[in-house]
């Protein structure tokens, strides 16, 4: 097959404007891929800012109850730790207790060596008896007139007034 001038040129320009018509098509199409790229990435672009709304919004009521429950762990802590102590500063009293009963009994056991209780009870017995020997001295004429065991005496002064009268 022989191909002449003319016939190359109509060929020539066929391919030509088939290529540019397929160029065309192409560029349109690619477009429009790209138009809805742009749109595609417009949504997504929505679609992440609203993804990345909602994480912020969890991350935020996350972080909330975090710190709620590290707030009332750490006030039960504190619950604990001050009961802790209150039972800690009462075992310390009630053995201070023990402590200074052991040290009385120790003391009054020591006491009772050094001055034991029936030289106590004597000491007493002599103290009271010498006590009622200076009472019963000082108030005897008062004590026996009352009880009846001697007659009243009459005062001097009685004695003068009745002197007085006659």
């Amino acid at each position: 097959m022989k191909i002449d001038m003319k016939t190359g040129v109509f060929y020539s320009g066929v391919l030509l404007l088939l290529f540019t018509v397929f160029s065309a098509i192409n560029h349109r199409r690619l477009s429009q891929e790209f138009m809805k790229k742009s749109e595609w990435d417009a949504a997504f672009s929505k679609m992440r800012e609203e993804r990345q709304a909602r994480e912020e919004k969890f991350n935020e009521l996350w972080n909330n109850r975090i710190e709620t429950q590290i707030r009332n762990l750490n006030a039960k802590q504190a619950a604990y730790d001050k009961k802790h102590q209150e039972v800690e500063r009462s075992f310390a009293e009630t053995e201070k207790r023990f402590q200074e009963r052991f040290e009385r009994l120790r003391r009054q056991k020591e006491k009772e060596r050094a001055y034991p209780f029936s030289q106590r009870m004597t000491d007493i017995a002599k103290s009271w008896d010498a006590q009622a020997k200076v009472n019963w001295e000082k108030h005897k004429n008062a004590t026996l007139t009352q009880w009846g065991w001697i007659k009243e005496q009459p005062s001097q002064d009685d004695i003068n007034d009745q002197d007085h009268e006659e």
